[in-house]
């Protein structure tokens, strides 16, 4: 099991990427798609519930893995990516 000190931890670390993934979001007024790759999705997923995502004006959840994403002209986008070569080829395609 865990000690008390690594609960705390582990806590304290979900709660500043939990601060730090809304304040992205929360960076881009009015309605938006947050665009993820596989690592951040994990990483949302495990400090952000779908209604608190919403609560941003998150309409759509989208990751760059899909061969094409559908052009949304309506909404602004969040890009939470790893700046990797793979992640930068993908979102200039």
């Amino acid at each position: 099991g865990m000690s008390a000190i690594e609960s705390s931890l582990e806590k304290g670390t979900q709660a500043a990427v939990r601060h730090y993934v809304s304040r992205v979001v929360a960076s881009v007024v009015g309605m938006k798609a947050l665009v993820l790759d596989g690592d951040t999705t994990a990483v949302v997923s495990m400090v952000l519930s779908q209604s608190q995502i919403l609560q941003e004006e998150v309409l759509l959840v989208d990751t760059l893995a899909k061969p094409h994403m559908d052009p949304m002209p309506h909404l602004r986008g969040v890009y939470l990516v790893r700046p990797t070569a793979d992640n930068v080829e993908r979102i200039c395609e």
